[in-house]
């Protein structure tokens, strides 16, 4: 059988929004959240929080969920997942961001079926749509450059960049 585990980064020190894993949507921090929808996921078998901050460990801990502490010296969520992944038994490691609550458990399982169905496969993901803020319709091709701190993606039809 095929093992997923999803594991989420998540860092007290944003650059935006200091301690944003622990910010309430509806009563429940994003962190809860994020956990909650990854373990609903039908083909996850394991879900765990990176972190390098006592507060969001603790946090985590008191939920009932599953948490590693990470090295400080991390400089982005990937790095964090792939210090835990090192120790993880799984073939697919799911990095869900710890600040993304509307990542959804049919939406994980929708991304990792395919690498359970087709040996072949070595990566997969999820992308949402993009609308411009004059309230255009849905991006259908470039709207400016592309680059770091712009996040696009490939799709059937095209990139788009959000």
């Amino acid at each position: 059988m095929v093992k997923a585990a999803v594991i989420i980064p998540a860092r007290y020190h944003s650059t935006r929004l200091e301690g944003k894993p622990l910010a309430t949507i509806g009563g429940k921090a994003l962190i809860q959240h994020v956990y909650e929808n990854a373990v609903r996921s039908k083909v996850v078998q394991e879900v765990i929080v990176a972190t390098d901050d006592d507060r969001i460990y603790d946090f985590v801990k008191a939920f009932g969920g599953r948490v590693r502490m990470t090295a400080k010296e991390h400089t982005t969520g990937t790095d964090r997942v792939a210090e835990v992944a090192r120790d993880v038994d799984a073939s697919i490691i799911v990095n869900v961001q710890g600040d993304e609550p509307f990542v959804t458990a049919p939406m994980i399982s929708e991304a990792v079926q395919p690498l359970i169905d087709e040996s072949d496969l070595s990566m997969t993901g999820v992308g949402t749509g993009c609308i411009f803020l004059d309230h255009s319709s849905p991006i259908r091709a470039p709207a400016r450059g592309f680059g770091f701190s712009s996040i696009s993606a490939s799709t059937a039809t095209g990139r788009i960049s959000c």
